[in-house]
């Protein structure tokens, strides 16, 4: 199964694909008490927002190992966490309307309609 972490950065849209081996090694090392801890679900998110805005410019940049802890991470936590109001099932979108960080908010990828223009 593969999953997929979306980020939307103020007009930049980069999808995070997670195959399954990959994941897989990401439960093996992480440890328990991290599963739904906030610091680090902001670390990884803003490990992904510093790839977006390498991303503007210089579209041939490929994610790196942090780029794809960062995206496990954030699909484990939401996807595994216990509390509703933080669950998300399935694939998740990380949405920052302005691109200052100001306001992230995280959705699924399901409820939301996105069209694509190439």
């Amino acid at each position: 199964m593969r999953r997929t972490v979306i980020y939307y950065c103020g007009g930049t849209v980069v999808d995070f694909h997670i195959e399954a081996a990959c994941y897989e090694e990401f439960l093996q090392h992480l440890r328990k008490e991290k599963y739904h801890d906030d610091k680090e679900l902001n670390r990884a998110r803003c490990a992904l927002e510093s790839y977006v805005s390498y991303v503007r410019c210089d579209t041939n940049k490929q994610p790196g190992a942090l780029e794809k802890i960062s995206v496990c991470y954030v699909w484990h936590y939401f996807n595994t966490h216990v509390a509703a109001d933080h669950r998300i099932d399935g694939d998740v979108m990380i949405v920052d309307l302005d691109g200052t960080g100001a306001t992230i908010e995280y959705v699924a990828i399901k409820d939301i309609a996105l069209k694509r223009y190439e």
